[in-house]
């Protein structure tokens, strides 16, 4: 009866054992499954980026000829006493507002010619070489031609342009360093020109370079002595407070008072969110 007990249990210890690797095995196997999957997935994605690219890049090709070139052109920019030609196929393809306007009943589409009155013709032409080549020109032009084409970009919901541009500058700052100047110059701009994204951005940048500031160590430790037991402020400390006054003034004078207000909200939300 005991060797029958002992049999009996070893069989169901066997059987548990098998079981549990059973699970294990199964588990492996799907573990693997889901690898494959995720491999097969990535490579999808990377295989229609690719495609997507080399779609674009021959697109580009394809539409480079044709830039600021009246062959084939049938519709007419009317900008600073110049007539500049396009292309309804590439520019209706790129910007749905010209999509509209030379498709409707409007005059645009009767005349086949659309009259720019609030930009300069250079900010237009590099507008027109993004809608064609894609194509921008962050380097070689200032600060407020970029934000001008930005804004061109918005009126005729060519996100894609606002977007470029505004990750153009933002890299062209992480690799050059720009100085305080430049930084504030972009915050008044993007002020003007409602560029949100950038100018929140820029204060982003501005706090960190504060942060890099010296810190007092004896400040918080100060707080909760008496009068008495406080150490004297060393050379260092009164320094850095001079250099911080010193910022806060700099950033008054040349932010204004409503911007400068609107970076210390914005230091006051990043502080306390950390």
């Amino acid at each position: 009866m005991a060797r029958t007990k002992s049999t009996a249990r070893l069989s169901r210890d066997e059987r548990e054992r098998r079981q549990r690797q059973q699970r294990l095995h199964e588990e492996r196997l799907r573990s693997i499954e889901v690898a494959r999957e995720e491999k097969r997935r990535r490579e999808v994605a990377r295989e229609e980026k690719n495609r997507v690219e080399e779609l674009r890049c021959m697109e580009i090709e394809e539409n480079r000829p044709y830039l600021f070139n009246p062959k084939d052109s049938d519709v007419t920019f009317d900008i600073e006493n110049e007539r500049i030609p396009a292309h309804k196929s590439i520019i209706c393809r790129k910007c749905e507002v010209f999509t509209v306007m030379l498709n409707s009943s409007m005059s645009e589409a009767q005349n086949c010619e659309i009259k720019i009155s609030d930009f300069s013709l250079e900010v237009f032409g590099d507008f027109l070489s993004f809608l064609y080549i894609q194509e921008i020109f962050v380097d070689q032009k200032s600060l407020e031609h970029c934000f001008e084409v930005m804004k061109l970009g918005e009126k005729y919901l060519v996100s894609d342009l606002v977007f470029t541009y505004q990750t153009a500058l933002l890299t062209k700052y992480q690799q050059s360093n720009w100085t305080f100047d430049e930084l504030i110059e972009i915050i008044k701009l993007s002020e003007r020109y409602d560029q949100y994204f950038l100018k929140q951005a820029m204060f982003k940048e501005i706090i960190s370079l504060c942060n890099e500031l010296p810190v007092d160590s004896d400040d918080d430790e100060e707080e909760d002595e008496p009068q008495s037991k406080r150490p004297r402020h060393n050379g260092t400390d009164s320094n850095t407070r001079m250099m911080k006054m010193n910022l806060m003034d700099m950033l008054l004078e040349k932010l204004g008072l409503d911007l400068f207000k609107e970076l210390c909200m914005k230091a006051i939300t990043t502080s306390s969110c950390q």
